[in-house]
């Protein structure tokens, strides 16, 4: 549920430039799908670890799970995007991922 938060605030950001590029992108046939997963003591244990730099404690979460996972990171933080690449996560601005994984429709 973390990460609909973050989605949710970056949305409503008005000076988000990527508000309509993100709307093309998610269309009926290819709709933004979230795997939840429950930030709980289990979760804790299996993602935790020393090794992971200090970071924020939200920020945390999603390194913790990309690190173990070797999930790729979206993020536009700069500070989660260095720490993850610190530690060998792949990390992308939003710019970056949509570029590289959603294809441009045809005019």
């Amino acid at each position: 549920m973390h990460a609909l938060f973050e989605i949710s605030a970056r949305l409503k950001n008005p000076d988000y430039r990527l508000t309509m590029k993100m709307s093309k992108a998610l269309t009926k046939s290819s709709p933004l799908h979230l795997d939840f997963v429950p930030i709980d003591e289990s979760f804790f244990q299996n993602y935790y670890s020393t090794d992971l730099p200090y970071i924020k404690g939200g920020d945390l979460i999603f390194l913790a799970l990309a690190h173990k996972e070797n999930l790729p990171l979206i993020t536009e933080d700069g500070d989660l995007r260095k720490k993850s690449s610190s530690i060998g996560v792949a990390v992308y601005s939003i710019d970056e991922f949509l570029a590289k994984n959603v294809p441009t429709p045809h005019s």
